[in-house]
């Protein structure tokens, strides 16, 4: 990589907030790069608005991968936390990306029973992550 390329990518990573890993020990650009390419491939599997409940220490994880505007860029209408209690979105697909942990699956299972009852068709996607 160039000095010129190599400074330009710092600016972008400066204006972005996104670590540069191009000078890492291990290759972490690709390993960012393929977890963004998957990212994308389930938000867009859910076609139209949609609405993010994220596992709230998947967070600072997620903001390393990518930016709020490419979750924009790929229908993202708002992100919110998982929290007990009722949910509500006008957005008719919801994408949950949580922690395999059984509190969290009865959270959600919560949700989707208070979305029946309410009688809201909404299309429910996981993208299940790692501790």
């Amino acid at each position: 990589m160039s000095v010129e390329s190599s400074q330009g990518q710092q600016q972008a990573n400066k204006v972005t907030n996104i670590p540069n890993l191009a000078n890492s020990v291990v290759n972490l650009t690709s390993l960012r790069d393929q977890s963004r390419k998957e990212l994308i491939d389930v938000l867009d599997t859910a076609r139209g608005r949609k609405a993010i409940i994220l596992d709230p220490q998947i967070s600072g994880p997620l903001g390393l991968v990518a930016e709020v505007s490419l979750l924009k860029d790929h229908g993202v209408e708002k992100i919110y936390h998982l929290t007990p209690g009722k949910f509500e979105t006008e957005c008719k697909n919801i994408v949950y990306m949580v922690r395999p942990k059984v509190k969290h699956m009865r959270i959600i299972a919560d949700h989707i029973r208070q979305h029946e009852m309410d009688k809201q068709k909404k299309r429910i996607h996981f993208m299940f992550c790692t501790s």
